[in-house]
This record gives C-alpha cells, structure tokens and sequence, in this order.
C-alpha cells in the first residue's frame, strides 16, 4: 500500500466485477509496465460474485517489488461502473488518473509514455489509440489529431476526432474529478459525457500516436451487452444531454459547439430507439 501523504505521478483505475476469464491478463499487463516508479495500481471490487478477487490476488503475490504501489479497495455493496470510478479517484495519489477496464489489457510500455507526453505536467490530457479484439479478428481505432482539447468537441461529428474512451487517456486529476461528479449515473455514454467536460475545461492536449490498449470485445458480461435500455435509463441520459448542451452554449458557445450537440443528441436518441 502506498503511504497515504505520499504524492505521485500517476493512478490506473482498475475497477472489478464478473471478470474471471480475464482479470489474469489484465493484471499482469499492468504489473509488467516499463513505468517503475511514480505510478499506483488501484484494485476495486465491487462485490463481484465469481473468483475475479481471488485471482487478482495470486497475481499481485507474483510481483512483490509492485506492492507498495498496489491499492485494494473493497464496496459495501454493488454500485456499478460509474459510482466505482469516482470512489477511486476520490482516494487516488496520482497527479494523473488513467484507466483500464478489467476484462482488457495494455501494452508494457502505455503508461511510461504517455505520462512522458504530459512533459512533466505540462499537458492537460494524453491520449492513445486502441485495438478492438474479437474472438476471429481485431480492428486498429487511430486518432486524428486536434490542435486544441475543444477541436475535440467541434469534430465530434467527424468519427475518429474525438478520443471519448476514457481508458485510452490519462488526464489531469482536477479535471476528471470535475467531469465525473458533474454527471448523472448512467450505463451507457458516461465517457462521452466525462470526456467532453475534460475537453471544455483543458488547455492541452497530447497524442501518442501508437496502439496501447486492447479493447476485449468478447466478454458477455460488459456493460454495452447488458445494458438494460429502461425509461429511467434515458432520463438520466437525457439530464446529462441538457447538462453537455448548457455548458457547450454558455457564454456563447452556441455556434462554435451546435452541431456537436445535435450530433451528440441525434446519434443517443438513435441508440435507445433501435
């Protein structure tokens, strides 16, 4: 365990529910990154029901020069994907949070890089491109290049402008924080919301232009393939739309972000009506 004053780098989220199949791998992706020092892992069990935890543990025993940067953190009951994510940067050290979904993995070198590409804290947000792997072939996902966080939010129409994953980024504690609090609970689209309140409120951005992350496309359990599409469910999303709407067209935004809106709009609505 990290000593609770001591301040770092970097935190990876990992939070962990039904992903027995896959923790192994992911685990071990994080536990064998280049990046040495100046980094923390944070493990959290939201009272996942199969052998995810036990798991987790015999891996972690398996590199005992990690432990001191290993946080395990356990919830009184299960609070879902979103609620989990804020739990863990409410107790993270890292002067940076990224992420990584524990049914998924990293390249050795990701997190070195791009905590590197913050030029010491300089830059707000660092991003990265991903591969999507299916069980018979996998699918490259590059980012073009903005010159400016809100470029982000004006191409958003335009398909590969806009970085929403949150677990191919690693950004400014104060400025996930921020987004994350500001939104409503919601199962789907909670990245696209984070990401275009990061993107507001950042003064840079930064590209590594390489494929990190592997985006595991094949667990049954992921939100996406158990989402369950409900009333509830579209009027917190649609809280959160008129939320991204008020903050794009305030003081005067309204025609510089108007078509990322409707687009925004347009393809939610679209997702919950088919």
């Amino acid at each position: 365990m990290l000593e609770n004053n001591k301040k770092i780098g970097l935190t990876i989220i990992v939070p962990i529910y039904k992903v027995e199949k896959y923790i192994e791998r992911c685990v071990r992706s994080l536990m064998e990154q280049t990046m040495k020092e100046n980094i923390e892992f944070i493990f959290i069990n939201d009272c996942t029901p199969d052998n995810s935890i036990n798991i987790l543990h015999r891996i972690i025993k398996e590199y005992p020069n990690r432990s001191h940067q290993i946080v395990l953190y356990e919830n009184k009951k299960n609070i879902g994907l979103h609620e989990t994510r804020k739990v863990g940067i409410s107790i993270a050290k890292g002067e940076y949070i990224g992420w990584c979904d524990s049914d998924d993995w990293v390249e050795p070198e990701m997190y070195n890089e791009m905590y590197e590409a913050t030029k010491s804290g300089v830059i707000d947000t660092v991003v990265c491109n991903y591969i999507s792997e299916y069980s018979t072939y996998n699918e490259i996902t590059k980012f073009k290049h903005n010159n400016n966080p809100q470029e982000c939010i004006t191409n958003l129409w335009k398909g590969n402008y806009f970085p929403a994953q949150v677990w191919i980024q690693i950004t400014r504690k104060d400025l996930i924080s921020k987004a994350t609090n500001t939104i409503e609970n919601v199962e789907y689209g909670e990245d696209i919301y984070k990401s275009i309140i990061v993107y507001y409120y950042s003064k840079s951005i930064a590209y590594v232009d390489k494929v990190l992350y592997h985006y595991n496309k094949t667990n049954n359990n992921s939100i996406l393939k158990t989402l369950k599409y409900n009333h509830k469910e579209w009027l917190d999303q649609k809280k959160n739309i008129d939320l991204i709407t008020q903050l794009l067209y305030s003081n005067g935004g309204q025609k510089k972000y108007h078509v990322a809106v409707n687009t925004l709009k347009l393809d939610l609505k679209n997702h919950f009506k088919s």
